[in-house]
């Protein structure tokens, strides 16, 4: 479908973007002025998570079996399957000490990548750093099952997931905890489950303005919060919180929903 040939095309350029950004950044001796185009890993990583909010939509949709457990076998192998291999491929390439705390938290999925931001539980294991976006992926996926069949009908469900996601984001910023962040995320993953119920759902359901009217809203907190941080620290890195969030929230806005309802199918 041509729809899909577009997404996964998509899907394929923000993946080989990510590989080739960790390489160049971290082993290569490049100018400054060259690797800076491949430091925005984590904007593509963002767009993974649009795309991933419109598969599951997709994958939901047209399964016959829409059992819960039948939902998380399929996703605990989605999930887990690359977390193993990528350890193994860690024990065997990477030269770093041996941390438990990181194993277990890697295995119940609490890793980030920390950039400054405050509340981090553990790093990914052995310094891995593209494992954490598998424990925001996660947390999705948990949530999906329960939320969407209560509120698939209602008409205001996106601002049940924007204030949803929004009150979580407030109370990161006022009480730092990896959890709430992943939490303020949602409202990101759920932009591609609009997108998916655009095209193959119930088009009159899609909220473009309204989506659009929370992501400035987002915007509005974080830059907030950016200026009271640049008052106390005028030295803080761009690539960190909070402005690294500023950045996503800016790349969702401009790129993420903009594009896909753009796509011209």
């Amino acid at each position: 479908m041509k729809k899909f040939t577009i997404l996964e095309s998509l899907r394929g350029f923000a993946a080989i973007y990510v590989a080739i950004g960790h390489l160049i950044i971290e082993k290569s001796k490049l100018p400054s002025y060259i690797t800076l185009f491949f430091k925005f890993g984590q904007e593509a990583v963002i767009i993974f998570f649009i795309l991933s909010g419109f598969v599951i939509f997709y994958s939901h949709n047209k399964s016959k079996d829409k059992s819960i457990g039948n939902y998380f076998i399929k996703r605990f192998r989605r999930i887990y399957f690359p977390l193993f291999c990528a350890f193994i491929v860690s024990f065997v390439f990477v030269n770093q000490k041996f941390v438990l705390k990181e194993l277990i938290g890697n295995l119940l999925m609490l890793q980030d990548y920390a950039n400054g931001k405050p509340g981090n539980i553990v790093r990914p294991f052995l310094g891995n750093l593209p494992l954490w976006s598998l424990s925001y992926e996660w947390v999705f996926y948990l949530i999906f099952p329960f939320v969407f069949p209560v509120i698939e009908h209602n008409k205001h469900r996106v601002h049940i997931i924007g204030i949803f996601s929004l009150i979580n984001l407030i109370i990161y910023i006022l009480y730092p905890n990896h959890i709430y962040l992943v939490l303020s995320y949602f409202m990101i993953w759920w932009t591609g489950l609009e997108m998916g119920e655009y095209f193959f759902g119930d088009s009159s359901k899609f909220q473009y303005k309204t989506l659009m009217s929370y992501y400035v809203v987002f915007l509005i907190i974080l830059s907030f919060t950016s200026y009271v941080y640049h008052k106390t620290d005028k030295n803080m890195l761009i690539g960190y919180y909070p402005y690294l969030l500023v950045r996503l929230w800016v790349c969702i806005y401009l790129f993420g929903i903009n594009y896909l309802r753009n796509f011209n199918y």
